[in-house]
């Protein structure tokens, strides 16, 4: 699949970039005789990205062992009769999902738009970090990610050096 993203002016299409406007000729020549599907969203509901979604996985993933970490067991977040540690399901299933139902009435978080994904975030985040013991996990990004790995090689250098391995 391919994506372009522009404006319509004047009932034409208007690309910011020159360069997004010739990939898009090109797309069109190189499909010519074939049936394509043109799917038009304003900026702010488009669906979810593929990349949203592996973010949302490591975020269940990072808050199911922040939780954990905190001794918050599924039974005493939720009342339950049984005490169980969280898994990133658990969190999908019991924390996200009905934070998203009641919010956009949507079942599937596949369905969410790229917007509503972070404003079900930060609600949760909103809850979580307002009250003991104040959990805050960021939502997973390649920078965030890029910066815990320079942190990580900073950290090993450094430690390196205090103990004059280097």
């Amino acid at each position: 699949m391919t994506n372009f993203e522009a404006r319509i002016k004047d009932g034409a299409i208007k690309f910011e970039l020159v360069r997004e406007r010739d990939e898009f000729a090109n797309h069109l020549l190189a499909n010519e005789g074939d049936f394509i599907e043109i799917t038009c969203y304003k900026k702010g509901d488009r669906p979810r990205t593929s990349s949203q979604n592996r973010a949302l996985h490591k975020y269940y993933g990072n808050l199911s062992q922040e939780l954990n970490n905190n001794g918050l067991s599924v039974m005493k977040f939720l009342k339950h009769d049984f005490e169980m540690d969280w898994t990133p399901t658990l969190v999908k299933e019991l924390i996200w999902k009905p934070i998203q139902k009641a919010m956009f009435k949507k079942e599937s978080s596949a369905k969410l738009t790229r917007n509503e994904v972070v404003e079900v975030w930060e609600t949760l985040n909103r809850h979580l970090s307002s009250k003991p013991p104040h959990i805050h996990i960021p939502f997973p990004s390649k920078e965030l990610e890029q910066k815990e790995l320079d942190e990580a090689i900073e950290y090993e250098e450094n430690t390196l050096e205090e103990n004059n391995w280097k």
